[in-house]
């Protein structure tokens, strides 16, 4: 779905929306991490931002599975939620592979209402 991202200075760039369908505002920030987007997503210091990742393809390693330790703790991601209101990437392939892949990043940005502009 054809999306746009707007600037404060009126500034418009258009994308195509592959997580959830909706519209957000929020401050632009970037994450130059080579990997970690799982992390990211997920970790509250980015809470209601929008996340520019500088890394050219995002989801080549999917999204990992559950590890729960002792206190019921999911040691994969840093938290339960996304904090995070939208990601913005540069290339984002439908084709994952790693063994600890088990979840559709794509689905998983859908249930947790978070927007995705290619």
């Amino acid at each position: 779905m054809k999306t746009i991202l707007e600037l404060e200075t009126g500034e418009k760039f258009e994308g195509i929306n592959f997580g959830f369908n909706s519209s957000t505002t929020g401050e632009l920030v970037f994450q130059t991490g080579i990997t970690g987007y799982p992390e990211t997503i997920t970790d509250p210091s980015y809470a209601g931002q929008l996340i520019v990742f500088t890394t050219p393809l995002i989801n080549n390693y999917g999204f990992p599975k559950d590890i729960i330790n002792n206190y019921n703790i999911n040691e994969a991601i840093e938290s339960d939620k996304p904090s995070c209101k939208a990601i913005i990437v540069q290339e984002f392939t439908e084709n994952s592979s790693h063994y600890n892949a088990q979840k559709s990043f794509k689905e998983w940005l859908v249930k947790n209402e978070i927007i995705a502009i290619l």
